[in-house]
């Protein structure tokens, strides 16, 4: 309940049983960015350290940014988001550690409330942006465009036998062996960001039902060597939080990318597959499944106070986020 949430400017921390007022909060904005969900703020607590305030019956959501420093987003159960959000930072001021602008502002979210204020400027956040997918070509491969994919999937198929099963308990600790030997091959290449998605994605595969999560795993030999896990974001859209797969056997991400997309939300007919956050493997890997569209993302704040500089100066390799 709202009424549980401290009065602005004082925020708490947000708790597992702020579910239900968190992802109803994300549904009065439209849950079109894969990280409007509860589940994704709760894994990624540290380094996110999501926190909520009311004002005037707004709820206002806070969370560490790209530079380091606080933002908000985009103020949930308001009928005037644009409104709440200037007075929020007008009241912030010159606070030290208080944040200063707003991140995570859809086109849709701009063109429908804060363009029309008058209020902000914005300037596009390019390596937030997220690739949408139509989820019936991720699960068919067809055309020459997934031939590569297609490939890769074959070759493997042949070499190997596999099962694809939903999780279950008896797979959560084959699911977590998989993350940790993931995490030998690649996170300290990958840097503090690969650590932190590791943690959350362990924690995560044993709240799957207490998050609303759906999970698959792919085993080879009795083993789990690949998993997906996502969420529903609205009638027509899920995403994945997480995708790993053995990276000494080439061809099995394609092939639980694959999976996923065919067995589990069906009824769904685009699936958002996240941000690149900048890394130009991620992006060109991401490219190359031929995304529908992007949902594009705006930091934002107060005209002519130039706070927007500080949500941009990050050293991208070192940079903890979400996955």
């Amino acid at each position: 309940m709202l009424s549980s949430v401290p009065d602005f400017p004082d925020f708490r921390p947000m708790r597992l049983e702020d579910r239900e007022l968190v992802e109803r909060g994300f549904r009065s904005i439209g849950r079109e960015c894969s990280e409007f969900t509860f589940a994704c703020f709760y894994l990624f607590r540290c380094p996110a350290r999501p926190s909520l305030s009311r004002l005037d019956g707004a709820l206002l959501f806070r969370e560490r940014c790209r530079g380091g420093g606080w933002c908000l987003l985009p103020p949930m159960l308001s009928a005037h988001p644009a409104e709440a959000a200037a007075e929020a930072l007008r009241r912030l001021g010159d606070r030290a550690r208080a944040p200063h602008h707003l991140a995570s502002v859809t086109e849709r979210l701009w063109a429908e409330h804060f363009g029309p204020s008058k209020l902000f400027e914005r300037r596009a956040d390019r390596d937030n942006f997220d690739y949408v997918y139509d989820r019936a070509a991720l699960a068919a491969l067809r055309g020459n465009r997934y031939h590569a994919q297609k490939n890769q999937i074959n070759r493997f198929s042949r070499t190997n036998s596999w099962e694809y099963r939903r999780l279950e308990p008896g797979l959560v600790e084959g699911a977590r062996d998989l993350a940790d030997r993931w995490c030998q091959e690649r996170c300290e290449s990958g840097g503090p960001l690969s650590y932190s998605e590791v943690r959350a994605l362990k924690e995560g595969l044993g709240l799957t039902e207490e998050l609303g999560l759906v999970a698959g795993v792919i085993l080879v030999g009795g083993r789990v060597e690949a998993l997906a896990v996502g969420e529903r974001l609205d009638a027509e859209s899920a995403t994945v939080h997480f995708e790993k797969a053995n990276p000494v056997m080439p061809g099995l991400a394609q092939l639980v990318n694959r999976e996923f997309a065919a067995r589990e939300f069906t009824d769904c007919r685009w699936l958002n597959r996240q941000q690149d956050l900048g890394d130009p493997g991620l992006r060109q890997a991401k490219e190359r499944y031929s995304p529908a569209r992007l949902v594009e993302k705006y930091a934002l704040g107060l005209a002519g106070q130039g706070a927007l500089d500080a949500h941009f100066e990050y050293a991208p390799a070192a940079a903890e986020g979400k996955a």
